[in-house]
């Protein structure tokens, strides 16, 4: 048996990606988490840089949430990355759980 793709690793989620930072850059929108200004000219990979999160944590919701744009937020990279390793550790020991389905019509 093969091992499922990660949905972030497609071509469709660059495209996603590019959409959701040119909206958010257009838009002039701050930082989900902390609500600081995000530096739009830098680049993902830098701490201030924009990073697209998403609502509802892979790690817990798993691949269904992973393309729905409308589950998807702006933040710092540095921002992000932070929230990413609390989730991924509480899925390790069993104490993050979903609280029902998600669908995209949530909203």
């Amino acid at each position: 048996m093969t091992k499922p793709t990660d949905p972030r690793h497609t071509v469709e989620w660059q495209r996603i990606r590019r959409r959701v930072v040119a909206a958010a850059r257009a838009a002039n929108l701050p930082c989900a988490k902390c609500g600081r200004p995000i530096d739009y000219s830098a680049s993902g990979r830098t701490q201030y840089g924009p990073s697209v999160d998403h609502q509802f944590a892979l790690a817990i919701y798993g691949a269904g949430v992973a393309l729905e744009e409308s589950l998807l937020r702006i933040m710092h990279t540095k921002c992000n990355a932070s929230l990413g390793g609390k989730l991924g550790r509480a899925r390790q020991l069993g104490r993050a759980k979903p609280q029902g389905a998600i669908t995209a019509n949530r909203w």
